[in-house]
């Protein structure tokens, strides 16, 4: 039986925006699913990726297959979830929120986990905060390499500096011998000649020197501009993480609003400040008195006994365990602390 329309674009959109590197546990769970099936039992999306190994599963196409087949598939995910090679982890991502599994499991195996129990909501909240994560790390790598590459750049253009005013100076030097030499050896055509020549070779230093100093500018230009676009680039993809995060978080809290007014008996808003089915009184601890009550602005009927540790609280008579109205006397009752899971 394959998942509805809308669950399955969700769960390959989730997957599909999935970073490669939390997919290592998932491929391989999915390797060994594969590999106890026939042929005729894959999704067909999987076919021509069943006998790949979990790298090469990696890659843009068959990664986008498997996603399709597991979005589709909820038998796949079950038996992907089996072959998981963290077993409890698989059960955990039945119920377990997703801080806890990632802390218990590490998170590219609550990522598999999740997406065999087709958790979609859950793992695109993760897969954006891996995201955004792995997004920060490419940053900070990019602007610490912009700042080796400008400061060997900075080193070698000193370094071709000094080399260019030793070989000035040096010329200047060969310069005035050569001057001197000219004025001693006015007579000596050859001796003359030579130095001509010698002040000819290093002006052609000078010039070699120049064009390399140059030549290593221009590059440097070129790195700086290159690094600060990887830069913008990982800024970017962090923005499109964070309003990726931005936008799961209000799903979730829409779908938390949903469910407080379903548990509502009589549809009333939880921020209309009295305490109703869905929302408990102020805490009182045990020790206060019926006396003492309606100091803390407590409504508590008379045959509703104050919570007593190691003993549990009884309904009021005529009152079933599900309805609504046992919940909200049982929430009336002083001393009684109320844990809310999910």
């Amino acid at each position: 039986m394959n998942d509805s329309g809308p669950d399955r674009r969700r769960g390959a959109e989730v997957l599909g925006d999935l970073p490669v590197s939390l997919w290592g546990p998932l491929l391989r769970a999915v390797r060994r699913a594969a590999g106890g099936l026939d042929r005729a039992e894959l999704p067909p999306a999987l076919r021509p990726f069943a006998s790949w190994k979990p790298e090469k599963l990696a890659a843009d196409r068959p990664r986008r297959a498997v996603a399709e087949a597991l979005a589709g598939d909820p038998r796949l995910r079950e038996l992907v979830g089996e072959a998981l090679e963290d077993r409890d982890a698989f059960g955990a991502g039945e119920t377990t929120d997703v801080a806890r599994l990632r802390a218990a499991h590490g998170t590219e195996t609550a990522v598999a986990a999740l997406a065999a129990r087709g958790r979609w909501d859950d793992l695109a909240v993760l897969a954006a905060e891996a995201g955004a994560r792995i997004a920060t790390r490419e940053r900070v790598t990019a602007e610490g390499a912009l700042q080796r590459e400008i400061e060997q750049s900075a080193a070698t253009r000193r370094r071709l500096v000094d080399e260019l005013g030793a070989a000035r100076a040096e010329r200047d030097a060969q310069r005035r011998r050569a001057e001197e030499a000219e004025g001693r050896l006015r007579a000596g055509d050859g001796e003359q000649r030579r130095l001509l020549q010698e002040s000819a070779a290093l002006r052609l230093q000078v010039a070699e020197l120049g064009e390399t100093l140059d030549r290593e500018r221009r590059r440097f230009d070129e790195r700086v501009a290159r690094l600060r676009r990887r830069r913008a680039e990982a800024e970017e993809r962090a923005r499109v993480d964070d309003v990726r995060a931005a936008r799961a978080v209000e799903q979730l809290e829409r779908l938390a609003a949903e469910l407080r007014g379903a548990l509502s008996p009589d549809g009333a808003s939880p921020e209309a400040g009295a305490p109703g089915p869905g929302r408990a009184a102020a805490p009182v601890p045990a020790s206060v008195r019926p006396a003492q009550q309606a100091a803390h602005g407590l409504s508590v009927p008379r045959h509703v006994a104050a919570a007593e540790a190691g003993r549990p609280c009884r309904l009021p008579p005529g009152l079933g365990p599900s309805d609504p109205l046992a919940v909200a006397s049982l929430l009336q009752v002083p001393g009684l602390e109320v844990v809310v899971d999910g």
